[in-house]
């Protein structure tokens, strides 16, 4: 409701079955244009369960040039 307010957010994907916290890209949620309402000086939290779910993340962060 307030874009103009956002500076920080919690990010993760999520299954058809509606399982959340799974690593970035694996689910249904559209990463870019989640990321994309973040200003430049946003910050994000990667929320997932295990290191290996965050490693994935990065990966697909950097992969589709949304993470330097």
């Amino acid at each position: 409701a307030y874009p103009e307010k956002l500076v920080h957010m919690h990010l993760h994907d999520c299954g058809t079955d509606k399982h959340p916290h799974i690593a970035l890209g694996k689910g249904i949620v559209n990463v870019r244009e989640s990321i994309q309402k973040l200003p430049s000086d946003g910050t994000c939290l990667i929320e997932v369960k295990t290191i290996a779910g965050l490693e994935e993340s990065v990966a697909y962060l950097q992969e589709n040039g949304l993470f330097n």
